[in-house]
């Protein structure tokens, strides 16, 4: 199996010096701890993998500790990449945690992440 990774460099600008991120289109989900190894291997602060399915791109996030349940800038890259591949003007991430929306409106990339209750910790 061929894989191609690509790191993206999101939240840049005049004041930012941005956050990487690994982006990893697959024909179908790998193990878990396969997908751990080529986060680990890529060595980003978190590698976003997608899988096209149905219609739907769905996302997993992975440090290089495990899988955690949302990541902005790894959404910000994955977006961004799916969004040029496919010529789109923006693209919905389906997970288990709710769907991220990344739009493209003049060269720059919005995001929209799910919302959550906040629960005090006392």
């Amino acid at each position: 199996m061929d894989i191609k990774a690509q790191v993206y460099d999101v939240f840049v600008g005049d004041k930012a010096k941005g956050n990487p991120c690994g982006v990893l289109e697959l024909e179908d989900w790998l193990s878990d701890a396969n997908l751990l190894s080529a986060a680990r291997e890529l060595n980003q602060p978190v590698t976003s993998f997608v899988v096209k399915s149905e219609g739907r791109f769905n996302i997993r996030w992975f440090s290089l500790d495990g899988e955690i349940n949302l990541c902005g800038h790894g959404s910000l890259g994955a977006g961004a990449a799916l969004i040029s591949k496919y010529q789109l003007p923006a693209v919905t991430l389906c997970s288990a945690y709710g769907e991220v929306v990344v739009t493209n409106t003049l060269a720059r990339f919005s995001l929209t992440l799910p919302s959550w209750k906040a629960i005090p910790r006392i």
